[in-house]
């Protein structure tokens, strides 16, 4: 998005450089296909971590975009902000013109929105935003379940409050995915100002003194540099920025200095703060044959196929969730929430830890996390070669409190089950299982399963303090000419998922840049 804002002005000349390919797969464009994608040899970068200690030394995968629209192209597709509540945070840690009033307009220019323009909403934007267009009987129950457990229904939870529990929104338009691509790039590509290269991938950003003026990529095998007249903008991602930052002399100089890499510029930050929400799920068997993998028969799937074509409806446009929810594990609906719920109708099984190697069973699954944990890792280069992944290290459960309130998410994802409009369908609870029941039970149980929820950010912080990497207009610290303009500056998580609040950042970054020029 943020090339299609600088590229407007035709006095700038903007260069965009994708590691990955062109986004022609349909897997990319057909909302269901987002399953296949986790585990793709060629869209996805499939960056784990290290093993974590309090995690059973188990790793956490990290699906990453490696296409044009980046992780846009291979997420969930849930448009949710977070709440007022987080970026008044942000502004109050010292980040001038980042707070909730501040921020919403951003949000509303790029939106499109199926309910139309309203305080909350933008409706004239290039990013789609509508309901899942596929529905389940075992939603349905979650939404009542939640709703006879005292959480409000809540038909926006991008508007007045994010509180409740109701639809999923998400970025498709009529059924098909929208991603950063093909709304905000694939409109444009023909303004003589943008030049797009796929395949390349950034090597290092080359500096004249403290000044960016160069990035060198790799692509077809060859090694080129594309000059800087004005800017270097980083978008790497909250993986892929600090890397590039490391790689081209700007971080920690004990780590630089590790792998042979002239320090341009010391800056403490660069890799730090990384902060993710830690998922868990609670499994039961359904008995009756409404499930994902009935949906899945042959003579069920023809219909929906058939929807899909016609209408822009039905299980194709399944983004991995029905149900949004949000609300406190205490069961205290006047505290803010610190929990978020999503519903899959059906059980997966996971073979060999790999996200590719998944079938599906007759089941269903609450997901949940809580929202602001304490947990913070880093992201570290392995060596100077920009093909090797980073360590990636989270510290999940390492916290008192993130071990508390996982526990407490995993009783509430219980207790809904347990509702009266579960009745029909709730068989025998697979996952955790019955016979666990104790506190250190249930923290076994998720130190065994949890996963994280690819919603990493913060190894970029944008700030003051001694780790800051970025200030307040997203500009390097001791550095000129160069920005990071991704998820990584987030100085702390926002309370649901990253995509819309990292094209919000975009959007906000745009006339920055432009006014600074």
């Amino acid at each position: 998005m943020l090339a299609n804002r600088l590229s407007r002005d035709p006095h700038q000349q903007v260069l965009l450089l994708e590691a990955g390919p062109a986004d022609r797969n349909p897997l990319i464009h057909v909302p269901i296909g987002f399953g296949l994608l986790y585990g793709h040899k060629t869209l996805n970068w499939k960056w784990v971590s290290d093993p974590e200690p309090a995690f059973n030394n188990r790793v956490v995968e990290h699906p990453l975009g490696k296409v044009l629209g980046g992780t846009s192209a291979i997420n969930g597709m849930m448009y949710v902000r977070g709440q007022r509540a987080d970026y008044d945070l942000w502004a109050g840690l010292g980040n001038r013109g980042w707070s909730y009033d501040e921020v919403l307009p951003h949000f509303k220019q790029s939106e499109s929105y199926e309910g139309g323009a309203n305080a909350y909403h933008g409706a004239s934007g290039e990013w789609h935003v509508e309901t899942v267009r596929f529905s389940s009987p075992l939603a349905d129950a979650f939404r009542q379940a939640a709703i006879t457990a005292g959480i409000p229904p809540n038909d926006d939870v991008n508007g007045a409050q994010q509180r409740g529990i109701g639809p999923v929104p998400v970025n498709q338009r009529r059924g098909r995915r929208a991603t950063a691509a093909t709304a905000f790039l694939r409109p444009v590509r023909q303004r003589p100002n943008l030049h797009v290269l796929t395949g390349a991938l950034a090597c290092e950003i080359v500096f004249d003194g403290r000044r960016a003026r160069a990035v060198r990529y790799r692509r077809k095998g060859a090694c080129s540099a594309a000059g800087a007249g004005r800017e270097v903008l980083l978008c790497g991602g909250t993986l892929h920025s600090p890397q590039l930052l490391q790689l081209s002399g700007v971080g920690p100089a004990a780590l630089l200095q590790r792998h042979g890499i002239p320090v341009r510029c010391d800056l403490p930050g660069v890799g730090e703060n990384l902060q993710d929400h830690l998922a868990v799920d609670v499994v039961y068997e359904c008995t009756q044959p409404v499930t994902l993998l009935d949906e899945l028969k042959p003579h069920r799937f023809i219909k929906h196929v058939f929807a899909y074509l016609v209408a822009g409806r039905g299980l194709l446009t399944f983004n991995g969730s029905l149900v949004a929810g949000f609300c406190h594990t205490s069961g205290d609906q006047s505290q803010p929430p610190n929990c978020q719920l999503a519903f899959f109708p059906a059980a997966v099984a996971r073979i060999g830890g790999e996200a590719k190697s998944l079938r599906l069973l007759r089941g269903m699954t609450a997901m949940a996390y809580a929202l602001r944990p304490e947990a913070r890792g880093c992201a570290h280069i392995q060596s100077n070669d920009p093909a090797i992944a980073p360590a990636i290290r989270h510290h999940f459960l390492q916290s008192a409190n993130d071990c508390r309130e996982v526990v407490e998410v995993v009783r509430l994802q219980r207790h809904l089950f347990a509702q009266p409009a579960f009745d029909p369908y709730r068989g025998t609870e697979m996952q955790p299982g019955a016979a666990l029941h104790s506190d250190a039970d249930l923290l076994a149980y998720v130190r065994a399963t949890g996963r994280g929820c690819y919603h990493p950010v913060g190894t970029c912080k944008m700030g003051r303090d001694a780790l800051a990497v970025v200030d307040e207009r997203l500009r390097v610290h001791g550095v000129e000419g160069l920005r990071v303009v991704d998820a990584s500056i987030m100085p702390t998580l926002v309370s649901g998922n990253t995509c819309a609040p990292t094209v919000m950042i975009g959007e906000k970054a745009a006339p920055m840049i432009l006014e600074d020029r």
